[in-house]
């Protein structure tokens, strides 16, 4: 399984989640991966339906912020992993 740390710098991170192969209807992977280090978080209550995740704040708080997102991907050419840009995409050197 993958491992995560959500310390690192938010660019590696960022990395490390894109370098997890997570087609459409095979997120079990990244999801295993992202579900084991908020397992981590104390304050975070936690379901897991299929490869989706849930979590909630379990603070005590009237108000929520929601974020929402998905797990799965494109794709990717075979052998390709995610790099770090050495410019910001889309500029040209003239």
């Amino acid at each position: 399984m993958a491992v995560l740390d959500l310390c690192e710098d938010v660019v590696a991170l960022t990395e490390a989640l894109c370098n997890i192969q997570s087609v459409s209807h095979h997120e079990a992977e990244i999801c295993d991966a992202i579900e084991a280090e908020l397992r981590k978080l104390e304050h975070l209550d936690l379901v897991r339906i299929g490869n989706n995740l849930v979590a909630r704040t379990n603070l005590g708080r009237a108000e929520r912020v929601v974020l929402a997102g998905h797990l799965d991907t494109v794709p990717q050419r075979q052998s390709a992993r995610a790099q770090r840009w050495h410019q910001p995409p889309r500029t040209r050197h003239l």
